[in-house]
């Protein structure tokens, strides 16, 4: 299994604030509606690339971007409408993504639920156009001299390869699974003293 490009993790929280009150009266403008409208949007949109997912059979988990809601903030007491309420989401960026525009997907999402929401990032805030984008290792033969050297030695020993986009949810010592083409079996090679295979990132 090949290590070829990194994911890009961020978290943020949306801030919804509203009209403060009593919780007997049909109040205006409120924290409430626009934190439904907030989580209504995102999960929308994690439901899209969920969508893509499922009906790209090509694709793995980090060629799309995930999203999930993990936390929610606010309230003073059961009768008090709050002045705001928040609420976070765990971003994974695939990364074919364009960041620039993904954050302006994010602000986008936001806005739709008042103009007066905003968000700030809470875990790596997403690097800006000037801070270049993410790399990707090409993997497709005849484009990287490094992967074609590399990929014919493999041929040579009779190794499968895998090309992997992890969900930034492993650990770096993850170890590395080898396929003989002859048994068809695959072999682990795991150990406390395992090193990760390390891939240059080409362009």
């Amino acid at each position: 299994m090949i290590y070829v490009i990194k994911i890009t993790i961020t978290a943020i929280k949306v801030k919804c604030p509203g009209q403060p009150g009593h919780g007997s009266q049909f109040l205006t403008n409120t924290a409430g509606e626009k934190l439904y409208k907030v989580i209504d949007s995102f999960l929308s949109y994690r439901d899209e690339q969920e969508h893509l997912l499922k009906e790209n059979k090509n694709l793995c988990l980090g060629d799309v971007n995930t999203v999930n809601l993990t936390m929610l903030e606010g309230g003073v007491q059961y009768n008090v409408v709050p002045a705001e309420l928040n609420v976070g989401f765990d971003i994974r960026v695939s990364p074919t993504q364009d960041l620039t525009k993904f954050e302006e997907k994010i602000t986008s999402l936001c806005k739709s639920a008042g103009e007066d929401v905003t968000y700030e990032f809470v875990v790596n805030k997403l690097p800006q156009a000037s801070e270049g984008q993410n790399q990707v290792t090409c993997v497709e033969d005849g484009k990287n001299p490094w992967w074609d050297a590399f990929s014919q030695a493999c041929k040579h020993q009779s190794t499968f390869l895998l090309s992997a986009s992890p969900p930034s949810t492993e650990h770096q010592s993850f170890s590395m699974i080898t396929m003989n083409s002859s048994t068809r079996k695959y072999s682990y090679e795991a150990s406390r003293s395992t090193r990760p295979l390390s891939v240059p990132l080409l362009t």
